[in-house]
């Protein structure tokens, strides 16, 4: 099996061992291919994304060169000839970023219903991105629009995670995560609102009224003027009832499922396991939907 992976430096597997690809022409036809999966690319178009406007007399042979240097890294079967181009087949390879995009897909579908369930395919999205997408060419001058488009993608997997954990509740656990999604790309309003709602969610009123000025100036310092969405945070945490908050109050499903984490770290997960069976029973009789949907997600990850 062919395994492409994009979101960071270029690796390629074929069944589960990592393979060299060469750097320049090669990796970069790889690449090229993988931005239009199944796919054909005329031959025009893949000698541009490799030369720009500087291709050799000999493009047409030179390019023959390129592919068939290409197949013996990926498999003679995974690019095929085809139209006047070359065509990396979906078939044949598993490309990260799809599978980035199908688990995006369905936490979406989940997250009203389920967000537990939700929360267990963005972990495994999140999971998949190692740092830059399309890092060797994401500066060529085709690759740009690409390497945009995927770091959307990522951004959306990082908010719709942010969403389907607001909706398990006792997000102070994870409060770390939703801050430094904030502080990666602070321009992006949905975030402010969502650490905003994260802070009223754990009561913590304060915070949360603070945390909406500093988004106000900082958006201010990237010229952006806040919109509604913020506002109704904002509103929101006004509404927060800051002293429903104790130190150390935690109810007997969650603190099961806390002891569970150090359990697994141990490694025993039979005791961990049977930790969170009794986290489920107290979360269904006392804790409510968030309390369930959270010894739910636990209970999905220890299964992985």
């Amino acid at each position: 099996m062919l395994e492409i992976r994009v979101l960071g430096d270029l690796v390629v597997l074929v069944d589960g061992v990592v393979v060299p690809v060469p750097q320049g022409l090669v990796r970069n036809a790889l690449l090229a291919l993988v931005v239009s999966l199944d796919r054909v690319v005329p031959d025009q178009v893949l000698s541009e994304r490799l030369w720009g406007d500087e291709a050799p007399r000999t493009a047409a042979y030179s390019l023959r060169n390129v592919v068939s240097r290409l197949r013996d890294v990926v498999g003679e079967a995974a690019v095929v000839r085809a139209s006047g181009g070359y065509r990396l087949l979906a078939d044949a390879a598993r490309v990260d970023i799809v599978e980035l995009e199908r688990h995006l897909a369905r936490g979406r579908a989940q997250t009203m219903t389920d967000p537990g369930a939700a929360l267990v395919e963005l972990d495994a999205a999140l999971a998949l991105v190692r740092g830059e997408s399309y890092r060797d060419v994401r500066d060529d001058e085709w690759a740009v629009g690409v390497a945009r488009s995927a770091d959307e993608l990522v951004a959306a997997v990082e908010e719709a995670w942010t969403d389907a954990r607001l909706r398990i509740g006792n997000v102070g656990a994870d409060l770390w995560r939703i801050r430094a999604f904030v502080a990666a790309a602070p321009m992006r309003e949905r975030r402010w609102c969502q650490l905003v709602d994260a802070l009223s969610l754990d009561a913590r009123r304060a915070e949360a009224l603070r945390a909406v000025q500093e988004a106000k100036a900082t958006l201010a310092e990237y010229g952006l003027v806040h919109g509604p969405e913020l506002t109704a945070a904002e509103r929101r945490a006004l509404q927060t009832d800051s002293s429903s908050r104790r130190d150390g109050e935690v109810d007997e499903s969650e603190a099961r499922v806390r002891a569970s984490h150090s359990l697994l770290r141990a490694g025993a997960f039979d005791e961990a396991r049977a930790l969170l069976e009794q986290a489920a029973a107290l979360a269904a009789e006392h804790g409510g939907r968030r309390s369930a949907a959270r010894v739910k997600l636990e209970q999905a990850r220890l299964a992985m």
